[in-house]
């Protein structure tokens, strides 16, 4: 499921730091199922983590870190760290100020609102947020 729907999203995404985030939008909001294909991708990708913790799991259950099987348990505790940096990087692909923040695109938080539509007030030494008017 991830590399199809990957194949399908990689259609339409442009790997460009300036359009990278555009495109994520175009995908969401133009491409007739663009916005199911990217959250089946999404999905599909924390579904094959709890699988892949499930798997580690069953491995410590039944003790396959131990002689005669250790240098295949090291082999698999790679392979995850390998996982968790493609994660990670996939998660940085649409890359903007949201993205970078962590934040929805149409939403600011109230105090980044006050700040840097109206500025702050100076009272004295300390900086206040406006009051509204």
């Amino acid at each position: 499921m991830q590399i199809v729907t990957g194949i399908f999203l990689t259609m339409n995404y442009k790997p460009d730091a300036t359009k990278a985030f555009e495109s994520v939008e175009y995908i969401m909001r133009d491409v007739p199922g663009g916005w199911l294909i990217r959250y089946m991708h999404s999905t599909g990708a924390s579904a094959f983590f709890i699988v892949v913790y499930l798997h580690m799991f069953r491995g410590l259950l039944y003790g396959s870190y131990r002689k005669p099987r250790e240098l295949l348990w090291i082999i698999g505790c790679f392979i995850y760290l390998c996982l968790m940096a493609e994660a990670f990087f996939g998660y940085l692909l649409p890359v903007g100020p949201d993205v970078v923040l962590g934040r929805a695109g149409d939403r600011e938080p109230v105090l980044d609102r006050a700040v840097h539509r109206r500025g702050p007030r100076r009272s004295g030494s300390a900086a206040t947020t406006p009051s509204r008017t």
